[in-house]
């Protein structure tokens, strides 16, 4: 019973991590291609308004 509970805390701890990280990496792409995008359309409305 002891060693079910041992490993049943590993297996939380671990399932923990693992959200962590993926929420983690969710959020570092998210802000990531956010931040590309807007880069983007900076760089194409100074573009367009220097052609006028």
């Amino acid at each position: 019973m002891l060693l079910y509970l041992k490993l049943e805390g590993l297996l939380i701890a671990f399932l923990k991590f693992g959200t962590a990280v993926s929420a983690a990496g969710f959020y570092w792409f998210f802000i990531a291609t956010r931040t590309t995008i807007r880069i983007e359309r900076v760089s194409i409305s100074r573009r367009s308004s220097a052609e006028f």
